[in-house]
């Protein structure tokens, strides 16, 4: 039987053609199909095309900005984004949510009752403005019915319109109810409705919640990074994994039995649709190249068990990215990621293929890394930070004082000094802080990167490994473990070799950045080794997070208590001193000349803290400026004559031995060791 489809007319929002038997109005102005409406809101409206334009002319009249959803202010730049949505200029065109709104048409195999996780909160952020332009146009049209009942009342009362005014001042009074506290997101006063954290007990809007989410991908807290969940990856949200059978055999497997419908290899096949690039890639707004490919598993009980692995991966998008493709020769293309999969059914695992013995067990393991980060434990005292990574300050200076001692000098002694060795890591400190700004990351991952730096030259001396080449390493290595998504190698070495050659004239070296990608991964290795995959973390913010709300501490302060933490990353606090004691010393340094001093002094004397601790940590920060005052290397104009005969004297990494297959650069486990007896 013929589908009856309506002559010449389709959906005004999907532009799929209407079944005569599915044909709907949902509204008076639009002609929408069944699959279109959107079903279980409380709006009044189940029309999407409504939805859009009301949502519009809300935003536009209250000066909303569709990406942060804050107020834009009238002395406040804006730009437009592709559809002519005004949104705050330091807001990105590709994260409004409207032009999101408007990509779901693209949906049109699916209703809206079955998008994707990831992709209904743009629904539910759209339906709370629907909801409030309902609200808003209802209270008019009370006020206008109120109008009119008075004009035709002869005893009209000029009061009988206070009860629209005093129910809209009643809603606004119940929405303040909470103590005067901002949003770690907006910085706006934090009151109902709110969302307070199960675990970490931190509180936002839950507005500003659901968009940290949304928008980066990662189910943490985003004060103090306390994981939730699983983390989004950079794959496309737009994507399907299909699975189907063959009967053709993997080598290296027994075919074992299976359903008549089945046969003995599983096939999986990603489809990612070409679209635009998001906030976990490298170039958002920008649009990538979709692919489409085929894996191959054996269907036995290991095979049915990796794939419900690969399964959850898909759906928490992890098991793409977008990058170059070495296979097409295309930029801004999708790509695999860290995930491995066998392309072909032979051929052997040089050719991504069968046989493979360890390959299942190897995924497995790849998998189990990717879900390990849901199990974190959240407490510092637990950690490995504080178990295995805070020194004792004779200890480090013991190890620096030998590693300045085994450096040549023509007279016989070291003329390096203790404060031309700290020069020296603050050099290489800010060279990770280069380039992380080179590469745009957050600065929690620079923070990492520099503290890897740090307990990395703690244990072993400056000439172990050359800090050009672990610098950018630091960087790679923090960005995952920071969930900042996997760095584009390239964009690593192309951001390195910026900032080489901004420091070559000091440096008395090549002009050229002499590392590649392949240096960078390998020394990463040696990386994890040393630190024994201690790898997280903890840092001063979230402690600042708790102390400003204690302290009622104001903008200002706060922001300047926010950069002297990211200066005192230069200093050996971060090695010394938990994370609590650093962030009440650069509280008190901010607060120095403020009226807040004796309220954080009566603080720590209530809660029995080591004053002394926190003055020595504000002595290391002070040093620390002091010796700014004498560190020439970014200052502008200067040749930093200084810094290069500092940095001249370090010695040059040792040459491997013939037949290693090491970079010149890396030590073995055997140089290491010798270089820490020397």
């Amino acid at each position: 039987m013929a589908t009856n489809y309506v002559q010449n007319q389709s959906c005004q929002w999907c532009n799929q053609p209407l079944i005569g038997s599915q044909k709907l109005s949902n509204c008076t102005n639009h002609i929408i199909c069944n699959k279109c409406k959107i079903n279980n809101r409380s709006c009044q409206s189940a029309c999407p095309c409504c939805w859009y334009i009301n949502v519009s002319e809300f935003i536009s009249k209250n000066t909303i900005c569709p990406v942060c959803r804050s107020n834009i202010k009238s002395n406040v730049e804006t730009s437009d984004c592709y559809h002519q949505h005004k949104h705050c200029a330091c807001c990105s065109s590709s994260g409004c949510i409207l032009c999101k709104f408007i990509q779901l048409r693209s949906w049109v195999n699916s209703s809206f009752d079955d998008l994707p996780m990831d992709i209904k909160p743009i629904l539910v952020i759209c339906d709370d403005w629907e909801k409030k332009f309902e609200e808003e146009l209802q209270l008019k049209t009370n006020s206008l019915i109120g109008f009119c009942e008075r004009q035709d009342s002869s005893f009209m009362d000029i009061d009988e319109s206070s009860p629209v005014v005093q129910s809209s001042n009643l809603l606004k009074s119940n929405t303040q109810t909470m103590e005067s506290i901002n949003c770690p997101i907006c910085l706006d006063e934090l009151g109902p409705p709110y969302t307070t954290l199960s675990i970490c007990q931190h509180s936002f809007h839950d507005s500003c919640i659901k968009q940290w989410i949304q928008s980066s991908g990662k189910q943490t807290c985003p004060t103090c990074g306390y994981i939730y969940g699983l983390n989004k990856g950079p794959q496309p949200p737009h994507g399907q994994m299909t699975i189907t059978y063959i009967s053709t055999p993997l080598s290296g497997f027994s075919i074992e039995q299976y359903a008549s419908n089945e046969g003995p290899t599983i096939e999986i096949t990603y489809t990612i649709p070409s679209g635009i690039q998001g906030p976990l890639n490298s170039y958002p707004g920008q649009p990538y190249t979709g692919t489409v490919r085929k894996a191959y598993l054996p269907n036995n009980s290991e095979g049915k068990y990796v794939l419900q692995l690969l399964r959850k991966a898909f759906d928490d998008q992890h098991i793409f990215t977008i990058g170059k493709s070495a296979t097409r020769g295309l930029d801004n293309a999708v790509i695999w990621n860290d995930i491995h999969h066998k392309t072909n059914i032979s051929g052997g695992a040089e050719h991504f293929g069968y046989p493979d013995p360890t390959y299942l067990l190897r995924v497995r393991q790849e998998l189990a890394d990717k879900d390990k980060k849901k199990k974190m434990a959240a407490s510092y005292w637990k950690s490995s930070q504080f178990e295995q990574w805070l020194f004792d300050r004779q200890e480090l200076m013991s190890v620096r004082l030998r590693d300045i001692a085994s450096w040549p000098s023509s007279n016989g002694s070291s003329s390096v000094t203790e404060d031309d060795y700290m020069k020296i890591l603050i050099f290489y400190s800010n060279i990770i802080q280069s380039i992380g700004e080179q590469y745009k990351v957050r600065q929690q991952v620079i923070a990492t990167a520099i503290i890897y730096l740090k307990r990395f030259y703690a244990r072993y001396p400056l000439k172990s490994i050359d800090p050009w080449l672990l610098c950018p390493t630091c960087l790679f290595l923090a960005a995952k473990v920071e969930e900042f998504s996997t760095l584009n190698h390239q964009r690593v070495c192309n951001a390195a070799s910026t900032v080489y050659k901004k420091f070559a004239h000091i440096l008395g070296g090549p002009n050229e950045y002499p590392y590649q990608i392949k240096h960078i991964l390998e020394c990463e290795f040696y990386l994890l080794e040393i630190m024994d995959c201690c790898l997280i973390i903890y840092h001063p913010y979230r402690s600042l997070d708790t102390y400003t709300r204690e302290f009622q501490i104001d903008q200002p302060l706060f922001e300047a208590t926010w950069r002297i933490i990211n200066d005192s990353l230069k200093t050996d606090a971060p090695l010394l001193y938990p994370p609590y004691e650093i962030a009440l010393a650069c509280i008190v340094l901010a607060a120095r000349y403020r009226d807040k001093v004796g309220i954080i002094r009566q603080y720590m004397i209530e809660a029995q803290i080591d004053v002394e601790r926190i003055y020595d940590i504000v002595k290391l920060v002070l040093q620390y400026y002091e010796l700014l005052t004498t560190y020439d290397a970014d200052l502008p104009h200067n040749d930093g004559k200084k810094m290069k005969e500092i940095l001249a004297k370090i010695p040059k990494p040792k040459v491997t031995p013939i037949g290693s297959t090491r970079p010149s650069s890396q030590p073995n486990e055997k140089q290491l060791q010798l270089s820490m007896q020397q």
